[in-house]
């Protein structure tokens, strides 16, 4: 929620200053339009994070992304209840597509985070010709340095997301820590009971 206020607070302030105060009306719509469409993709963040939606599916959390947009949008089918009458060739690779994207937007948190990472990608490109045009100006620089951490901070929080890289690091080894887990077997073992399901 901190998220989504963070992004609106700032842009209905600027809305109403250009409607109200500075009187562009151009620049007020296509802020009120980016706003409108902001709405429903940082609300799947919310959605994600809602502890109903995190027991959701078994535990693999909620998927209405998927089912209800993603999936009709693709005309994904499940495996289960792929018709045999379409070839053993043509299920099989139904059913190797449905997978492949249930793997990577299967859930409405790696749904949410592959969105992020759309838009600081798209973001990120974006300021790289103003300062390609204009090294010298400061505007260029400082709009450069306010995306490019976003962009980068949303390509790291997709690898994040999925299960297989939770509490792993680009940047750092875990090798050292496996082996001083390794040296001491007995005591790591000790306090299996105490660890949670990420940290175990």
């Amino acid at each position: 929620w901190l998220f989504t206020a963070g992004f609106l607070a700032p842009y209905i302030f600027v809305i109403f200053y250009e409607l109200l105060v500075s009187g562009q009306y151009h620049k007020a719509a296509v802020d009120i339009a980016t706003t409108i469409l902001a709405i429903p993709l940082t609300a799947v963040f919310n959605v994600s994070a809602m502890p109903d939606a995190m027991r959701a599916n078994g535990g693999r959390g909620s998927s209405f992304f998927f089912d209800k947009f993603w999936a009709p949008l693709l005309c994904l089918k499940n495996s289960s209840s792929g018709d045999e009458e379409e070839g053993a060739g043509s299920s099989t690779a139904g059913n190797e597509r449905y997978a492949y994207w249930v793997k990577h937007v299967g859930n409405d948190g790696l749904a949410g985070a592959w969105i992020f990472a759309v838009v600081g990608i798209i973001g990120g490109i974006g300021v790289l010709p103003l300062v390609i045009m204009h090294p010298l100006s400061p505007n260029a620089w400082f709009l450069f340095w306010s995306t490019m951490p976003f962009s980068v901070g949303s390509v790291l929080l997709v690898r994040a997301s999925y299960p297989e890289n939770m509490n792993t690091s680009v940047f750092f080894s875990d090798d050292e820590d496996e082996e001083e887990g390794a040296g001491t077997g007995g005591e790591s073992d000790s306090n299996d009971g105490e660890q949670t399901p990420l940290l175990s």
